[in-house]
């Protein structure tokens, strides 16, 4: 067995002591008060230590003592002093020092043969509203205090004294204010200019949300209710889903806010000055809601419009047959002649195309536009700079309304009078039957290859990827919403597909707009039935034909016989 030195053994001693230090309860020095206040007569006052180590007591003048002046734990005690036969006051601090806790300084102060006033607090910070202060004043002779008027929210529970010590109590009234405040009482001798000024400060009032309106549309006013707004509106702000919203009343403890539109839903927090509430969960709930769009250009411009469609950049291309032309609206509404304008069979750039009574019209991702060429009975492609070309033509009679393309240089054609859906190699030229019945007149196709097909029998049918067809919704010719076959439309023209699958129908004979969801449900997101021309939540159609959505998830429908384009959006 090795032997230990003296000096090994003290090392290890002082290294345990350090891990007991480390590993124990937090050093604490704690004391009830932090001043004392007395008149010129000799006496006593007490002092209680809290603390967990070694404290002594350090700085006190001659003539005051401390019983005990050092200890360990928590001990009461006594300050002796004598009597003060000078005219002026003391005001002196001594300390009470632990080895490990932070020290803490006492005030002593003790009135003079001269008039005078002592106070032992001078400032009282960072109160909450409906708290109580305690001050302890005490002078040589009459006193008075006096509130400011931008402190008439303190209220002393004595404003005047007699000479001696006195104790007045600080009522701190709950503050209405979106920011710190703060005042300074005087204490002051009835007869002498002598005074004493105690700051009192409190902080702006926590910003706290106990209710609010659980949810609700765009446009739509809820209520917030909690405590610490402002009743001053432009003092608050709001925000829904970190979208900022309007408020249009304010009151300390409720507000009334219109919720954004497309907010989303998500936190709302109201912030006053420089404190923001507790974050409360909201809904925001989503509608259909109708615009016109491209609503400066004139009626007559546009048409007898038939089916559109929409690039990238926010440009709209329509179908209009009677005028045997594509238009264009720009992303900025503004219309413009694409191609045609001169009924016959041409190829060309611009203006020099010519058409014959063009129906369908898609467009792939390379922004080009393929054309049902009713009258010329053929497939017609326009770059996205306007130069028409012919994909293919037929021989036969036929009626080629609706069409879709995608990006393989492939489109489908309905074709009412050939009564099926063809598949147009628009490489080649070459066309074949998808299949054959009834009378299509418009086709969509989803991302998955899926083909859905309007027929004049007031169905929409679905051509799986198997090539198998099914009627995926409608029946009869009516207006109903419902599951598959329980639903109803009535003549059911263009169709769109989204990225979700969801099929959206311009429904002319309804005046509606109809969503069927990839489980075949449909219901019903603008026009009630009635023929109109309105917009927003009540909207009206009168004869929709054509629906195609941007990437933005915009629906813009040609309203054909009020020869406007609206825009449908849900938000």
């Amino acid at each position: 067995m090795k032997r230990l030195y003296p000096g090994t053994l003290l090392l290890i001693g002082s290294l345990l002591l350090f891990a007991c230090n480390k590993e124990g309860k937090t050093p604490i020095l704690e004391i009830d008060k932090t001043s004392i206040v007395a008149d010129a007569q000799g006496g006593k006052d007490f002092l209680l230590i809290t603390s967990n180590s070694d404290w002594e007591i350090t700085g006190l003048p001659e003539g005051i003592t401390a019983t005990p002046d050092k200890g360990q734990g928590d001990r009461w005690v006594t300050i002796t002093y004598p009597a003060n036969t000078g005219i002026e006051s003391i005001d002196i601090k001594f300390t009470i020092k632990s080895k490990e806790a932070s020290p803490v300084e006492i005030g002593f102060k003790q009135l003079g043969s001269a008039p005078s006033i002592l106070v032992d607090k001078q400032i009282i910070g960072a109160v909450g509203s409906g708290q109580e202060q305690t001050i302890t004043i005490i002078s040589n002779t009459s006193w008075k205090l006096d509130i400011p008027a931008n402190g008439a929210w303190v209220k002393a529970s004595k404003t005047a004294g007699d000479p001696g010590q006195s104790t007045v109590v600080l009522t701190i009234s709950e503050s209405n204010e979106p920011r710190d405040r703060s005042t300074e009482l005087t204490i002051s001798h009835a007869a002498t200019n002598t005074s004493v000024k105690v700051s009192v400060s409190q902080l702006q009032p926590d910003v706290l949300l106990t209710a609010i309106t659980p949810h609700a549309k765009g446009e739509e006013v809820i209520t917030i209710t909690g405590k610490g707004f402002s009743s001053a509106k432009a003092d608050n702000v709001v925000t829904i889903n970190g979208k900022a919203s309007t408020i249009t009343e304010a009151t300390l403890t409720s507000l009334k806010v219109t919720v954004p539109l497309r907010a989303g839903s998500g936190k709302v927090q109201v912030t006053v000055a420089a404190k923001t509430s507790n974050p409360v969960d909201f809904k925001y709930d989503s509608v259909w809601r109708t615009y016109h769009y491209a609503e400066n250009t004139d009626p007559a411009a546009l048409g007898n419009m038939h089916h559109i469609a929409a690039d990238d950049a926010g440009n709209l291309f329509i179908t209009v047959p009677d005028q045997h032309l594509i238009n264009k609206i720009n992303a900025d509404g503004i219309l413009s002649l694409f191609a045609g304008g001169t009924k016959g069979y041409q190829n060309g750039m611009g203006a020099e195309a010519w058409f014959n009574r063009p129906q369908g019209i898609a467009i792939n991702k390379y922004n080009a536009l393929f054309i049902a060429d009713w009258g010329n009975r053929a497939v017609r492609r326009l770059t996205p700079g306007g130069t028409s070309n012919t994909m293919a033509a037929f021989s036969y009679t036929t009626g080629l309304d609706g069409i879709a393309a995608d990006d393989d240089g492939i489109s489908y054609v309905a074709d009412s009078i050939y009564g099926a859906v063809v598949k147009v190699n628009n490489v080649g030229g070459t066309w074949a039957d998808v299949y054959k019945s009834g009378k299509p007149v418009s086709v969509a196709r989803s991302k998955e290859g899926i083909l859905y097909v309007a027929h004049t029998d007031h169905r929409i049918y679905k051509v799986n990827i198997n090539g198998t067809v099914e009627v995926f919704a409608g029946s009869t010719a009516g207006l109903k919403d419902g599951q598959g076959a329980a639903a109803q439309f009535n003549e059911p023209g263009q169709l769109a597909v989204d990225p979700k699958g969801n099929l959206y129908v311009a429904d002319t004979k309804n005046n509606s707009i109809r969503k069927i969801s990839p489980a075949g449900l449909v219901s019903t997101i603008a026009g009630d039935g009635t023929a109109g021309d309105l917009i927003g939540l009540t909207a009206r159609f009168s004869a929709p034909l054509g629906i195609t959505m941007d990437k933005l998830g915009n629906l813009f429908i040609t309203d054909t016989q009020n020869h406007k384009v609206k825009r449908v959006l849900l938000e």
